[in-house]
């Protein structure tokens, strides 16, 4: 192989690398920053929707100190509203869902681990995570 072909290899491989790294390097672990009732009221809608529930309850802080959320499954209620005892009803196998919060680029992105869904929070202000 002669000197041309060599550098052609070369420009080729390093091209392919540089793809390889940009791509994967375009997620960065994130926190919300700035956190005000627009951005709550964004991530409370994009985990209930992502989660196909009415509503979700999270914390004022959430994804504010971590980039990642776990939202327990809903526990059963009888008529009466307390939580169902039984041997049934009284034992949860359903798991945590989890959700991890990443910028790319400018935008702030949450991931649905199951299910590999990607929500744009276009009115949050995320940072990269300290």
């Amino acid at each position: 192989m002669g000197a041309t072909g060599k550098l052609q290899l070369a420009i080729a491989l390093c091209a392919v690398t540089a793809c390889a790294t940009t791509s994967a390097a375009k997620d960065v672990p994130a926190v919300i920053v700035r956190s005000d009732t627009q951005s709550r009221t964004e991530l409370q809608s994009a985990v209930g929707n992502a989660l196909n529930r009415t509503s979700v309850t999270l914390a004022d802080d959430a994804l504010t100190h971590d980039n990642v959320l776990t939202i327990e499954p809903v526990r059963l209620r009888d008529p009466e509203g307390s939580i169902a005892q039984g041997r049934a009803q009284g034992r949860e196998t359903r798991m945590p869902e989890q959700f991890r919060l990443v910028e790319r680029g400018r935008s702030c992105v949450l991931i649905h681990e199951r299910t590999g869904q990607r929500i744009e929070l276009p009115n949050t202000k995320c940072a990269a995570k300290p």
